[in-house]
């Protein structure tokens, strides 16, 4: 399974519509910019016969634009669905065989970020068709792609076919960062509930000014398996001494990416967020700045994600804060995250792959092996003396050895070849309880 995403903190995005409207301190230098002006208006110039070089392209701003990515979910869905059955199948062979999985029971989920180049909850969605515009209500007009939810759901407006196809794919957690955080409750499915399991919610928050947007989050039921977060990106000034986490169960926090020059964020100056010209420069995050959130999520046991500092290019100074903090909720129902394996030659930049076509012998491993790092991570907590453990990256010792009480360096070691051939960086840690 491959696909393309530039944000650390997921295993992909997905986009039912782009486009947006600037409505915070934070969208001033946002990099749907850029990456909208890029795309064709594939809708408009199809109504106006435009092909090739003529084509029209579209406004990243004050427009929002249906997208043909609608039937991705459900092929990665799919591809969750037979590594599950795989992994269904060598649990009963071992049980069979007098065997039993004392760890590990779930199967195997994804994350994906939800609009990525718009807002889930954005008002010009609202009321707009999968159907072109004069067919609102003709579905066979529609594309085969946005027909199958519309069928489903019955209705054939975007977020209503948004969100049938969310519940379609229950392996896929989707990641869904809005802005508009008070538009939510009136835009939510009629079957919401408590919440859906394979949904997140989050807010963007970078600076006090939008501090009040984590009060808006709080009141958003969420289901008790998923997980309210801030994306505290770009962080724009000191946020910690206004910042309740109550509710909340996960930060991510870094800095703002960009052309030169980077500049200092001045909360005193208001942004004009009407233009849509495009704004050169970035501004300038403080690392005592995130370093303030990590603690205060290591006091309340929140996990915490570090993505960058800011800088020219994305993903920069991941370590800054001493190490890399890339701390993650789990997934419902006792199940793992898919494991992500380095591009193969040819690939485009930026495609990541999931490694999900794993073979029996490897899904029994994942399996089985936990429970002997858990013995040992048991014996190490309750005994005495100084210990240093030196053991691979791995989110089971990131969880069991939390600070104040463990501290860890770490270091990117040799390369490793995989069973098929290929090559992947192995990164170890030192952990020390003194």
């Amino acid at each position: 399974m491959a696909k393309v995403s530039n944000v650390s903190w997921n295993n992909g995005s997905w986009n039912p519509w782009v486009g947006c409207t600037k409505c915070a301190d934070e969208c001033l230098h946002c990099y749907i910019d850029r990456e909208i002006r890029k795309q064709t208006d594939w809708e408009k110039n199809e109504y106006l016969g435009l092909t090739g070089q003529s084509g029209v392209n579209r406004e990243p701003w004050g427009k929002v634009y249906l997208t043909k990515t609608w039937g991705d979910p459900y092929k990665w869905q799919a591809e969750l669905d037979h590594a599950n059955q795989v992994l269904h199948d060598v649990r009963l062979e071992d049980m069979c065989a007098g065997k039993t999985w004392r760890d590990f029971h779930g199967n195997w989920y994804a994350k994906v970020f939800t609009c990525s180049l718009s807002d889930f909850f954005i008002a010009a969605a609202d009321k707009r068709s999968v159907c072109p515009p004069g067919y609102e209500s003709a579905l066979s007009t529609a594309l085969k792609q946005h027909r199958r939810p519309a069928a489903r759901c019955e209705s054939t407006l975007w977020r209503d076919c948004a969100w049938q196809v969310i519940k379609d794919t229950p392996n896929l957690i989707y990641q869904i960062l809005t802005k508009r955080p008070e538009l939510v409750l009136s835009r939510l499915p009629k079957d919401w509930g408590e919440g859906y399991p394979n949904v997140w919610i989050g807010v963007s928050v970078g600076c006090n000014r939008s501090l009040s947007k984590v009060d808006s989050l709080r009141k958003i039921p969420v289901h008790p398996q998923a997980v309210r977060f801030l994306s505290c990106e770009p962080l724009l000034e000191d946020i910690s001494q206004g910042l309740d986490l109550t509710g909340i169960g996960w930060v991510i926090a870094g800095g703002e990416s960009g052309t030169k020059p980077m500049y200092d964020y001045d909360p005193l100056v208001r942004i004009d967020l009407k233009s849509n010209r495009p704004v050169t420069g970035h501004r300038r995050m403080d690392l005592k700045w995130a370093l303030r959130l990590m603690r205060m999520c290591c006091i309340k046991d929140i996990p915490f994600w570090f993505k960058q500092v800011s800088g020219t290019s994305q993903g920069l100074g991941v370590d800054a804060l001493g190490q890399v903090y890339h701390d993650c909720p789990p997934p419902p129902n006792g199940g793992r995250w898919v494991v992500e394996v380095d591009p193969k030659p040819g690939d485009p930049k930026g495609k990541r792959r999931w490694n999900t076509s794993c073979s029996k012998s490897e899904m029994r491993a994942y399996g089985a092996n936990d429970l002997d790092h858990r013995e040992l991570i048991d014996s190490l907590k309750h005994a005495p003396y100084r210990w240093i453990l030196c053991e691979y990256y791995h989110p089971l010792y990131i969880e069991a050895f939390g600070e104040p009480f463990w501290t860890k360096s770490t270091q990117l070691c040799a390369t490793n070849f995989r069973h098929d051939g290929g090559k992947e960086k192995r990164v170890e840690c030192l952990w020390r309880n003194y």
